[in-house]
């Protein structure tokens, strides 16, 4: 049976955090390590305690990002030259799975070499799951929570992208078109990831749903002009014209959504460009 490596980035939330492993715990799957990368400033001490397990590995960070935190880990399992056999997850520090997650994963890659869940349907360990291959276009399809891959030497990801980067949002969807590059992706519908729902505040909602758009604009930029998949054209006609939909039906909140949806699309864009040209002359 693969190995299986779960590595998750960690504020200062603890009780999620115990709410992970214990979901872990209680796996009908054992071959599993969880690596946590430690971004906080409390709860250093008892989870030093904690990775005196065998079952846990921690790492502390000075640093902030998400992309960067996952990229610790990816660098120490590279140091410790693991098997390419060995799988690796990214679930949120907030995110727990169902009793039989890892023993799904490891039957999904007996076949492929990288699987993501999707969000969709709650399942059981009695129903049967449909998998297909991932579509071209990525950014809707690709949370990375539910990105499941066997170990890649040098994959890693992109740390412009993702929380408490410049772009925060999309390093999901680079990273599994990076790995599409290497070999095919396939996913499903199915749900065996759960993840707490995001601040219910409207406002709350509205900024993080901007700021994914920020983001989504620089990996726009950087697919279509770096990577050459010109096929996002046509995601950025679609989503424009859902957009202007959306300005003329709309109420007057809704229309300044809208709005500034197209803004700051072309803003990530337009500064992921900008921001590339000055590392390049760097």
């Amino acid at each position: 049976m693969p190995f299986i490596l779960i590595c998750a980035t960690l504020g200062d939330r603890l009780a999620e955090l115990k709410r992970l492993i214990n979901s872990l715990e209680n796996q009908d799957y054992n071959e599993w390590k969880l690596i946590i990368v430690h971004q906080g400033t409390r709860n250093r001490e008892l989870l030093e305690q904690m990775s005196k397990s065998q079952r846990i590995e921690y790492i502390n960070s000075s640093k902030k990002g998400l992309s960067l935190a996952r990229n610790l880990a990816l660098k120490l399992l590279e140091r410790r030259h693991i098997d390419s056999d060995c799988i690796i997850g990214y679930p949120d520090d907030d995110c727990y799975f169902s009793k039989n997650t890892l023993s799904i994963v490891a039957e999904f890659l007996k076949k492929y070499n990288s699987f993501v869940f999707q969000y969709g349907e709650q399942i059981d360990s009695e129903k049967s799951i449909e998998i297909k291959p991932l579509p071209k276009i990525l950014i809707s399809n690709s949370p990375s929570i539910g990105i499941y891959h066997r170990y890649n030497k040098n994959l890693y990801f992109d740390e412009l992208f993702g929380l408490g980067s410049k772009f925060p949002s999309c390093e999901d969807s680079d990273f599994v078109h990076q790995l599409s590059k290497r070999s095919t992706v396939a996913f499903t519908n199915n749900q065996l990831i759960y993840h707490e729902q995001c601040d219910g505040r409207e406002h709350f909602k509205i900024e993080v749903g901007l700021n994914a758009v920020y983001g989504m604009g620089a990996f726009l930029a950087k697919m279509i002009i770096y990577e050459k998949q010109y096929h996002y054209l046509i995601f950025i006609i679609t989503f424009i014209v859902k957009q202007i939909g959306g300005i003329i039906l709309g109420t007057h909140k809704g229309r300044l959504f809208h709005l500034k949806s197209i803004q700051r699309l072309f803003k990530g864009f337009k500064e992921y460009l900008m921001e590339k040209k000055k590392n390049d002359i760097r």
